[in-house]
């Protein structure tokens, strides 16, 4: 069973996972979207980041036909920056990758926030200073939850709400402060973001960022 959350200020916490994400040398994770709707079977999307200080980044997610008897079909996308250049890849079902040069790396992400869910923005938007919009920080009426763990790991609850609409539920690593896991609500149906496999302050290859790793 949870445990009852300790006493610390929701604003504080935030602030101090937010000053934990902008410190960081490197980042890297896997996750999934899943996404419900009454009238489909649950859309999941997986995704995986790369980051490295300052600039280097790549993020790549599949996304499934939002109809269930199309879900075989299924694109793939790219956004980041590589050293040279910011730039998007979209590889649809059964058609040659395209790729296209962005003016900046908060330009690429934004392009791929809508079709992955809000993944591609989430953590980036604590990693990069330059990457706008909604943050953690912005919750309104903050307030830590019931604890709870994930893959048996002690987690703070944090939720709120977003000005311009919707709940926002965060699950955070208390030792690490990492967030393993974003909830929100938006009218009826709820959407979850997940991340793993999360390694941190690790030495990256530059390569591993090239727009392409064949």
């Amino acid at each position: 069973m949870a445990n009852s959350a300790p006493k610390e200020d929701p604003q504080g916490l935030l602030q101090r996972v937010a000053q934990a994400y902008s410190a960081m040398s490197s980042y890297q994770d896997h996750g999934r979207v899943v996404l419900v709707n009454a009238d489909e079977p649950p859309l999941q999307i997986d995704f995986a980041t790369l980051y490295k200080r300052p600039s280097l980044f790549r993020f790549e997610f599949s996304r499934p036909h939002p109809y269930a008897q199309l879900r075989h079909v299924v694109s793939t996308h790219v956004v980041g920056f590589d050293g040279s250049r910011a730039y998007s890849q979209t590889e649809r079902y059964q058609e040659a990758p395209r790729l296209e040069t962005r003016r900046d790396l908060p330009s690429a992400i934004a392009g791929a926030t809508g079709i992955s869910c809000g993944s591609a923005h989430s953590i980036s938007r604590l990693l990069l200073a330059e990457v706008s919009g909604f943050s953690l920080l912005d919750l309104v009426d903050a307030r830590i939850d019931a604890a709870t763990q994930i893959d048996g790991i002690a987690c703070y609850r944090v939720s709120g709400n977003n000005a311009r609409g919707g709940e926002w539920d965060y699950t955070i690593e208390r030792d690490s402060l990492l967030i393993r896991r974003i909830r929100t609500q938006f009218g009826e149906y709820p959407k979850e973001e997940y991340r793993g496999n999360i390694l941190v302050d690790r030495p990256l290859d530059d390569r591993l960022f090239a727009t392409s790793r064949s």
